[in-house]
């Protein structure tokens, strides 16, 4: 949910990304080739969400977690519905105590300069 919410990137990001004309934006955009097609298709999302590097950023810069709660998580692994899926007790109904602390609200903004910045940083490809 919180990628929804604080990293998805729109088609205008995706075009300022293409124009940095770095080894890394163009890496970066060739990898997301199939979330574009997934996302439009499948999850009707008009741009491309980045959970796994948005949980990077939170790692690497406190200021993009902004607000979080104890919850108990468990994972999905015998895969009858589906596999891997952290599945958040927001309502308490297993009656465990809190194994994690979750995310809640994120820095949307301060995630996408971070991106951006990294991005930017990689060796210029000749026109």
């Amino acid at each position: 949910d919180i990628a929804l919410q604080a990293s998805v990137l729109t088609r205008d990001d995706l075009l300022t990304i293409e124009s940095m004309n770095t080894v890394y934006s163009q890496f970066f955009l060739q990898t997301q080739k199939s979330v574009i097609e997934f996302n439009q298709c499948v999850a009707h999302i008009d741009g491309t969400t980045h959970p796994d590097s948005l949980t990077v950023a939170m790692a690497l810069q406190k200021d993009v977690w902004m607000a979080g709660a104890p919850y108990y998580v468990g994972i999905e692994t015998q895969g009858l519905l589906t596999r891997g899926v952290s599945v958040v007790d927001q309502l308490g109904v297993w009656k465990k105590p809190p194994n994690a602390q979750v995310c809640l609200r994120a820095n949307g903004a301060l995630f996408k300069t971070m991106l951006f910045d990294l991005l930017r940083s990689g060796p210029k490809l000749l026109p």
